[in-house]
This record gives structure tokens, C-alpha cells and sequence, in this order.
């Protein structure tokens, strides 16, 4: 059961958050509430937070580092792992898909466990697309290749490694 961050209770709800690990706002509903009305209620000090997430935004524009320090941001809260682990996890797949083994192109997608959000590896879109898709069955992946390799002709058959 999740507690409240604020007020410490456990037996309440939680508004959906896809930036934390769990899916939840780590505040329960009544505390956000209560949270938004004292900061919607006091315009200048709104105004006050707006304008430095502005201002340093503007900063990181100007130098070309907003998309990074959010990209960076973003896999550190979805996945929890550093541009270190990042770029170990890229040089251990010699810098291709895991999957296909094609060279990255794009920029890799995570892969992780939906169940218990390990980090599984690196996959480019397509074998991203392709894992989703199959919803990570490997009943549905393993009869997708039976039925591929039920109509494999030697003749017309392409080995795409």
C-alpha cells in the first residue's frame, strides 16, 4: 500500500503520475488539493517559481542543452538509470539493437520489464514496436515464428542477420 508523502496516510487515492516509478503522484488527492488551491490562491509566488523555471529553461535553450537535460531527465525517473549505465548498456551491445543486432541509427528505445521495471537492454523503434505489439508474450512471439517458419521456403526465404 503507498503513503502519502505529506500527511503519511496509506488508505487513500493517488492521481496517476507517468513521470514516477510506481505510476502515482507520491501525494494523495486530498493533499494535492489542498496543495494547488494555497499555490493557485497566491499569484505572485506562482509567478515567482514560473519565471526561474523559465529563466533557467531560456538558459539551457540558448545552450543547446534543454532536449539533453530533459532526455537524461526522463530515463533517470522512467528507468532509473544514469548516462553512465546508459552509455555502459550502449558499448555492451556494441552500440546496435538487441534485438535485430542493426546498428543504431535513431535514438534507442529503453527496454524494460512492464511487471518490474528492469532495464532489459536497448531496441531500436521497430523491435520496440514489435515487443509492445506482443504485449512481451513469448507464447505470442514464439507463435509468430512458427508460423513464419511454417511457410519458410528455402528459395524465397531472406535471413535478415
Amino acid at each position: 500500500m503507498k503513503t502519502c508523502t505529506a500527511c503519511g496516510t496509506s488508505d487513500t487515492l493517488f492521481y496517476k503520475r507517468s513521470a514516477s516509478p510506481d505510476g502515482l503522484d507520491p501525494i494523495c488527492k486530498t493533499c494535492r488539493k489542498e496543495y494547488q488551491a494555497t499555490y493557485y490562491a497566491k499569484p505572485e509566488k506562482r509567478e515567482q517559481r514560473l519565471s526561474y523555471w523559465r529563466k533557467r529553461n531560456e538558459e539551457l535553450r540558448a545552450a543547446g542543452q534543454y532536449d539533453t537535460v530533459q532526455r537524461w531527465a526522463q530515463i533517470k525517473t522512467r528507468y532509473g538509470l544514469t548516462k553512465e549505465q546508459y552509455d555502459t548498456l550502449l558499448a555492451r551491445q556494441n552500440n546496435a539493437c538487441a534485438i535485430c543486432k542493426v546498428p543504431f541509427i535513431d535514438t534507442p528505445c529503453v527496454d524494460h520489464d512492464h511487471v518490474t521495471n528492469i532495464t532489459r537492454g536497448l531496441l531500436c523503434d521497430p523491435c520496440n514496436q514489435l515487443l509492445g505489439k506482443a504485449k512481451d508474450s513469448i507464447t505470442v512471439l514464439q507463435n509468430a515464428i512458427d508460423y513464419l517458419s511454417s511457410y519458410a521456403y528455402p528459395s524465397t526465404h531472406l535471413d535478415v542477420s
